[in-house]
């Protein structure tokens, strides 16, 4: 989590401010304000047995935004008993399925994390950053408003920047892009 705890980000903050991809690597455990990061980062790789838990209640206050995030990746109800009862969510068992992308042993935790790292990296970075800001800012409204705002964009995309133009021409001259 290096980097989002600096003067400019804090957790409490909405997932929009955070405007590129975001990627966690769980060694163990994520525990308060570990666990609230898990909230908010697109990818999260943990080693198997690692575990994630919100005991602010024992401090006497609310988990931040957990209560409003927490929801829409475990579900209501393990969501309220995370949040009321202290939930240990270990990342093999079910109800953390939305929270984890993938599990894998302890020794493959940073080498995977690298890898899905350098594959985001290798995309076309106003596209993966306009696609990151879609799926938040539009998650909610109906679906033919949000092919209105994704045609939008993506004129945008391929008339004002180079990725449209990058990426149309590798994969007719049957190459890897190189975008800038």
């Amino acid at each position: 989590f290096r980097g989002l705890t600096g003067d400019n980000w804090s957790i409490g903050e909405p997932e929009e401010t955070l405007e590129k991809p975001w990627l966690a690597a769980v060694d163990a455990f994520a525990i308060g304000g570990g666990c609230q990061l898990l909230l908010v980062v697109d990818y999260v790789v943990a080693e198997a047995g690692a575990y994630c838990n919100l005991p602010a209640r024992k401090e006497g206050i609310i988990p931040g935004a957990a209560n409003l995030r927490l929801p829409r990746f475990v579900g209501e109800r393990a969501a309220r008993e995370g949040i009321l009862f202290d939930k240990t969510f270990y990342v093999d068992s079910p109800e953390a399925a939305g929270l984890i992308n993938e599990v894998v042993p302890h020794d493959q935790l940073m080498s995977r994390s690298e890898e899905i790292a350098t594959r985001i990296a290798e995309m076309p970075p106003l596209a993966v950053r306009m696609m990151k800001e879609f799926a938040i800012r539009f998650r909610d409204i109906p679906v033919t408003e949000a092919w209105r705002v994704q045609t939008l964009v993506n004129s945008l995309l391929t008339q004002l920047t180079t990725d449209g133009d990058e990426g149309r021409k590798a994969f007719l001259e049957k190459r890897p892009a190189r975008f800038r």
